[in-house]
């Protein structure tokens, strides 16, 4: 065979399979890297130690907070009914009062009024016209909203804490750590009472502004029953505050977001915003264990001149 002439180009090699294989490698030599790196963020110099110290820091940073007005709050359901978008007005008043007005966009009026004021709750279902009223404990209030909180419970998470009724009725004393990898303080309290008991509830709190960013509950069994998620904080009024709110029930049937940051601390809010009465002529659903069931407040008036 004759040898190739020197003025013909050899032929050249490909280079594709030393690249792929230098590119596999790389990323088999980063996914190493990653999955042996995590974060080490010591507690800071002046962090607390004791849980009854950052319990009453949580508090403390917004017991100046006796009213709130949240208007053009955007709430997000996926879930077992589906996909809606709605609009919502929120306010707030120490110590359990709340109004949450829902707006469907493109319908006119208000979608559904729910009052709360002294241990009872009223809730205007328009869509259907029913009218639902009884003790607002966080069993009732869930046959009616997709979370199960206490009124006095949602309007303490919605600005950064802790649902501390929950805790005070239901929950043994926490165990305090920090959390190395989210630079954030953990409260665990086991539940003793209620629909969790046996389980745990779990909070993560930052330092400084003593923000609860996390807080997530276990059942008996370890399973995950929800989380909720406090991010995007902002500086309102000299308050570190969440504009981002996420409810994620554990086997993801529900998942609820509320986001908004045009929100009024310490508003003028008059009693009469916190009472509901039942219109002429729409039905009426008792929530709660009395029997006979009571009638409606008269008037609306939840507190019933307390």
């Amino acid at each position: 065979m004759p040898s190739p002439s020197p003025l013909q180009p050899r032929p050249r090699r490909s280079k594709a399979p030393a690249t792929l294989l230098m590119a596999v490698t790389l990323i088999a030599l980063l996914g190493l890297v990653a999955a042996n790196c995590h974060n080490d963020v010591p507690p800071p110099p002046d962090a607390l130690t004791e849980p009854d110290a950052l319990i009453g820091a949580i508090n403390s940073a917004t017991e100046d907070i006796t009213t709130v007005r949240m208007k053009d709050m955007r709430l997000d359901y996926y879930g077992d009914q589906g996909r809606v978008s709605v609009k919502q007005l929120i306010l707030l008043g120490e110590p359990d009062r709340a109004r949450i007005q829902t707006y469907i966009p493109g319908l006119d009026g208000v979608a559904g009024v729910l009052a709360c004021a002294c241990g009872q709750f009223a809730y205007h279902d328009r869509d259907q016209d029913v009218y639902y009223y009884g003790p607002a404990t966080a069993e009732n209030v869930a046959r009616v909203l997709p979370v199960g909180l206490t009124c006095r419970d949602l309007g303490s998470i919605l600005l950064g804490g802790l649902p501390t009724e929950r805790l005070e009725t239901e929950a043994g004393a926490p165990d305090m750590a920090w959390d190395s990898d989210l630079g954030r303080y953990t409260l665990a309290w086991p539940l003793q009472r209620g629909s969790y008991a046996g389980g745990k509830l779990t909070a993560k709190i930052r330092h400084g502004d003593w923000r609860v960013t996390r807080i997530m509950v276990h059942d008996a069994g370890g399973a995950l029953e929800y989380t909720y998620t406090a991010r995007a904080f902002d500086t309102i009024e000299g308050h570190a505050l969440p504009t981002s709110r996420r409810f994620l029930v554990g086997d993801e049937s529900a998942d609820i977001s509320l986001t908004g940051d045009t929100i009024q601390l310490n508003p003028e809010l008059p009693d009469t915003l916190f009472q509901l009465e039942a219109p002429q002529g729409t039905p009426l659903n008792y929530v709660g264990d009395t029997l006979p069931p009571p009638p409606p407040p008269p008037g609306g008036d939840l507190c019933q001149g307390q």
